[in-house]
């Protein structure tokens, strides 16, 4: 009778330890899924704060908008996210295809750039 208490007791302690420890597991599981969640969603708030940066500030031919679209699923901003930037080392003239830069460490083929002399902008993309 007594190794049959003790056995009931004993079993009844292994199930609620392992059902501890599974509840456990779920809730580290559950734990790190919500700080992926915080941490994705603290990137896009801090890419968006960036709307806008480094986007030239001249008005010809026209004044660029930091947002490009928003829609319901879908929001296109500028900004240099990168902070890309160089300067010309040579003097360049309206429709030159080729331009001597201080630096071209940041920037790829493909990549979209904005040309400014503080007036006006021209977007032209990397060859």
């Amino acid at each position: 009778m007594a190794m049959a208490t003790t056995t009931g007791i004993l079993g009844s302690i292994f199930l609620v330890l392992t059902t501890g420890q599974a509840l456990f597991a779920k809730g580290q599981t559950w734990m790190e899924v919500q700080q992926d969640a915080r941490a994705a969603l603290e990137r896009m708030v801090r890419e968006l704060r960036m709307a806008g940066t480094g986007v030239p500030s001249a008005t010809q031919p026209s004044a660029l908008t930091a947002f490009v679209t928003a829609q319901a699923s879908t929001l296109v901003f500028r900004a240099n996210l990168e902070n890309a930037t160089t300067s010309l080392t040579a003097s360049a003239a309206n429709g030159d295809t080729t331009l001597t830069v201080a630096s071209s460490a940041k920037f790829s083929t493909g990549d979209p750039v904005y040309l400014t002399d503080g007036a006006r902008w021209q977007q032209v993309t990397i060859a």
